[in-house]
């Protein structure tokens, strides 16, 4: 495991990462709990769209906040490290980070199709701290990435903690009309990056154009 990053995956189920938030009234069904089954579709959803899900170690989560990650860093350095995790960042091997991918692709120019980067985050600083599962960027500007958080379900207390850019459910995944708007948003979102970008280079004045990232229905 590399301190920095938190880089580490592992097949092991024994021990899962709770995510989603509380129900109002949270049911039991068939004497299994809410936060059991939130914590069963959450690890089998990590498993369908990145092949693994972690599992939760309070020591390294621990030693991993003593090194005070920053977020521009860490996106970096786990966008060239992919292959720690067993993940191609250009070419998703799941079928549900594919139909993401290629609806990000439709939405780019050309000449940013080839940089197009869907990487994944899980058991890394950036899952643990910034609330991301994954991440979508160019590789001409890693450090603006459009960040994901795969959720069982939108709700108002995930809405109100969320710190990633979009919260994405099993059901955005496999819709497809869904996912080709979603693709398009998170296209005009790097397309915006790069641009801002190339003003940089270039000296040229640029003005952000607004472009809706989180969203709830």
């Amino acid at each position: 495991m590399d301190i920095q990053t938190g880089l580490v995956r592992t097949s092991d189920t024994s021990v899962l990462t709770m995510r989603g938030a509380q129900p109002d009234v949270p049911p039991v069904t068939d004497g299994v709990s809410w936060e059991e089954m939130c914590q069963r579709e959450g690890h089998q959803l990590e498993i369908d769209v990145f092949g693994f899900s972690p599992t939760y170690d309070p020591d390294k989560i621990s030693a991993l906040r003593a090194q005070k990650p920053t977020f521009y860093r860490s996106v970096v350095e786990i966008s060239n490290r992919q292959a720690e995790l067993d993940w191609s960042a250009k070419h998703p091997s799941t079928d549900l980070a594919d139909n993401l991918f290629q609806a990000v692709s439709r939405g780019l120019p050309r000449r940013l199709k080839s940089q197009l980067m869907f990487c994944c985050a899980l058991g890394t600083v950036v899952d643990y701290f910034f609330g991301a599962d994954g991440f979508l960027v160019l590789e001409t500007a890693r450090r603006c990435p459009v960040t994901i958080d795969l959720v069982r379900a939108r709700n108002y207390w995930q809405i109100q903690k969320k710190k990633s850019d979009w919260l994405m459910t099993r059901e955005d995944l496999e819709d497809y009309k869904k996912i080709q708007k979603y693709g398009l948003r998170m296209a005009q979102r790097l397309i915006e990056v790069d641009e801002a970008r190339t003003a940089r280079l270039t000296g040229r004045r640029w003005r952000e154009r607004p472009v809706k990232m989180m969203f709830w229905h």
